[in-house]
């Protein structure tokens, strides 16, 4: 990515190269994801709903504004859109070991989340974590 000048700190939209098992979304992202071989390398490209169940674990000011250029560009998801997906990532709502700290609080991101986009507030385990 670095040869072609598409990493982050060389243009607005770049490509982040992960293991995928370093990648946390809901348990089946990879139903959804691109796969596309070039030249001997697989490039596997994340659904967008998944990318953001992904900036939920963090929900820095940049991954808020990505929410709300995804939502601004596509219309989607809606609200419910938003919590049929996070059921099938309820695994991220369970509680972190100590080696995991660096991971953010899901459950208050989740209210925050909520805040800013649907201005309302959302009863997390009730409409994601029991139903999953």
């Amino acid at each position: 990515m670095e040869t072609h000048g598409r990493t982050q700190d060389k243009c607005d939209y770049f490509i982040q190269v992960c293991d995928p098992l370093a990648f946390r979304s809901t348990s089946d992202w990879r139903d959804r994801a691109i796969v596309v071989e070039r030249h001997g390398h697989l490039f596997r490209f994340v659904h967008p709903w998944d990318v953001l169940a992904s900036k939920l674990q963090r929900l820095e000011e940049k991954d808020l504004a990505a929410f709300k250029i995804v939502i601004e560009k596509t219309g989607h998801p809606t609200e419910e859109e938003f919590i049929r997906h996070l059921q099938k990532a309820v695994d991220l709502y369970r509680p972190k070991f100590d080696e995991e700290s660096a991971r953010g609080d899901m459950l208050m991101n989740t209210h925050i989340l909520w805040r800013e986009l649907w201005a309302k507030e959302i009863d997390v385990r009730a409409r994601i974590i029991r139903i999953s």
